[in-house]
Order: structure tokens, then C-alpha cells, then sequence
């Protein structure tokens, strides 16, 4: 009887401490509005446009029929265009960027990130990523966030 009163407080305690980490703490460095990285409803997504620094530039839109296009001109491939709003809708902060390494991942957004805009609807974009290098362990990707520079991940996949 002893073993299962403790195991359950065990478990308590464990569900109360990842309750407090992931919704009560306001001290988290990966704050709740920075947690808004992803779009919920990527059926409502009707034009992505990519830019790189060096002036390539892709806009990828979707037509009335449903079909998508690149630039107006090619038709997208429907596995690409699942991918991009597969990982629009499951990517997730993994964390922030260390006091460390900030100069460092600064230096290489501004020479190497790729501009990711979403749109849903009129010609404001939803969504606007800077999309980054890898991570050291390949298990991520670097992108800013307003001033924060954030790792991030789609659960279950490398970026």
C-alpha cells in the first residue's frame, strides 16, 4: 500500500512540475507569444512567398481549383507543397538562443536566411519566418523571432 501511495504522489508531483513548466511559468525563456510560431489552419493558406538575399525570389500560389503554382507559370508538386504546410502547422520553439552563440547565429541569419511569408488571405502575409542554418545537432533550425532568435523544430522530423 505504501508503494502505490508513493508512486502516485510520484506522479502527481512529475504531471504538477510539467503543468507549471509548459503553462504557469511567465519566467520560461520561451515565452507564450513566441510559442505562436506555427498556423493552426494550413487549409486557409492561399500564397507563400520565399526570398533569399541574393534576389531569388518564389512565389508559390493556390488557384481557385485548388492546384498550387510557382510563379504563375509551373505547376507546384503536390508532396512539395504538403511538406512546407505540414511543417508550417507542427513546427515548434525548441528553445532560445544562448548569450553565447548569439553573435554567431546573428552573423549567419543575416547571410544565409531564407524569408518565408504566409498568407491567408489579402496581401498582408500571417505569418514571416527567417529561416536559418541548421543547428549544431542537426535537429533544428535557426530562426528570429522579434528580437529573439529562437531554435526551432517540427516534432518528429529534422528541418
Amino acid at each position: 500500500m505504501k508503494n502505490i501511495l508513493g508512486i502516485l504522489l510520484l506522479v502527481a508531483l512529475i504531471a504538477l512540475a510539467y503543468f507549471l513548466y509548459n503553462n504557469g511559468n511567465s519566467n520560461n525563456t520561451v515565452q507564450s507569444d513566441m510559442r505562436d510560431f506555427a498556423i493552426e489552419d494550413t487549409s486557409t493558406v492561399d500564397k507563400i512567398f520565399l526570398s533569399r538575399l541574393n534576389g531569388e525570389k518564389v512565389l508559390i500560389t493556390r488557384r481557385e481549383t485548388g492546384d498550387w503554382m510557382v510563379n504563375g507559370d509551373y505547376k507546384a508538386r503536390e508532396d512539395a507543397i504538403g511538406l512546407i504546410l505540414k511543417t508550417a502547422k507542427d513546427i515548434k520553439v525548441q528553445s532560445s538562443v544562448s548569450e553565447a552563440s548569439f553573435n554567431s547565429v546573428v552573423t549567419r541569419l543575416a547571410s544565409f536566411s531564407t524569408k518565408v511569408e504566409f498568407y491567408q488571405g489579402g496581401d498582408k502575409p500571417s505569418k514571416v519566418w527567417y529561416v536559418g542554418q541548421p543547428t549544431g545537432s542537426k535537429v533544428g533550425t535557426y530562426m528570429p523571432v522579434s528580437y529573439t532568435h529562437l531554435r526551432a523544430h517540427e516534432t518528429g522530423r529534422n528541418l
